[in-house]
């Protein structure tokens, strides 16, 4: 049986940098190559510093155990007053700290303080071999070439989706949704590598053949998939 441990949670702030930074290089290495490490400079100060991040740091005995990092997300080119959602980008434990519970305990810091800032979802590009972790949480995990769409009920913003990586080891996209009352969520095959195109494309094939789920839809997103031949709104706001 394993033995779980309550670690020290606290929000990062730019005086954890110096320690966070080789747990991420051992993680994510991949990360130094890809636009540069996170915690690998004073960049990442403003983030930590105003709260505009979520970043949960693990400590057991005074010592870094591991953390999380998740920040505000939106389609490329998407309104920044429109970020509703975040996406959970890191989440590492000490290999020598792990099996005992910390990982989870990050990410449930992570949804609290998340959900307590009114966004309604989570995103998170994971390894097939962590779809276990995930789903225990109460998370979707998400098949290989699978997306995730959805819509924002009661407020006329646009479609928003993403997709998994390229990467085998991202492999799988794994979402939360805080709010489920507040979003409507389906799910797409991957066929092109924009994913909000891939999303509309298959909300217009189910809002064909759904008339509820059409009057249900924001206006601009019945635009949106108007173009793919799914009905339109008409003048007066009714669906032709």
């Amino acid at each position: 049986m394993l033995s779980l441990m309550t670690a020290s949670i606290v929000a990062a702030s730019p005086g954890h940098r110096e320690s966070l930074l080789p747990l991420e290089q051992e993680f994510f290495p991949e990360a130094g190559a890809d636009g540069g490490f996170v915690f690998d400079g004073p960049a990442v100060d403003p983030l930590l510093a105003q709260r505009k991040a979520s970043a949960p740091v693990a400590s057991v005995d005074s010592q870094v155990a591991g953390f999380a990092f998740a920040q505000p997300w939106a389609p490329r080119n998407f309104p920044r007053d429109l970020y509703t959602d975040f996406i959970l980008s890191y989440v590492a434990v000490a290999r020598e700290q792990q099996n005992q519970g910390i990982g989870s305990q990050l990410v449930r810091w992570v949804e609290a303080d998340v959900r307590g800032r009114g966004s309604n979802l989570i995103l998170a590009h994971v390894p097939a071999h962590l779809e276990t972790f995930y789903s225990g949480l109460g998370w979707t995990v998400l098949p290989e070439r699978t997306g995730l769409g959805w819509t924002q009920n009661g407020a006329d913003v646009p479609i928003k989706a993403d997709s998994p990586d390229d990467d085998p080891r991202w492999s799988r996209l794994a979402y939360i949704a805080l709010r489920p009352e507040k979003v409507e969520t389906f799910t797409f095959v991957v066929n092109t590598t924009k994913p909000v195109l891939d999303a509309a494309r298959r909300l217009a094939e189910l809002a064909r053949n759904d008339s509820e789920l059409r009057a249900s839809l924001p206006a601009i997103v019945t635009a949106q998939i108007g173009v793919f031949g799914a009905p339109v709104r008409g003048a007066f706001g009714q669906i032709v």
